[in-house]
């Protein structure tokens, strides 16, 4: 299941990308700035909250 959802991101995103642009009348640069800002925004943000988890809880194998 990881390879189809990252395998979309690099490619199916372009066709997608393409029709919003046209429909939004935006350029790909600002589109391409704004996927980064979520991106930023989902993932960078939240690290800090996942290291604080981490921490607390530790890291356990569930095969032992």
């Amino acid at each position: 299941m990881y390879f189809i959802t990252i395998g979309f991101v690099f490619y199916g995103a372009n066709v997608i990308n393409t029709a919003m642009v046209r429909d939004l009348g935006m350029d790909r640069k600002t589109l391409g700035a704004g996927f980064a800002l979520f991106h930023l925004m989902q993932s960078g943000l939240s690290a800090p909250f996942a290291a604080m988890l981490i921490n607390r809880k530790g890291i356990s194998s569930p095969w032992h």
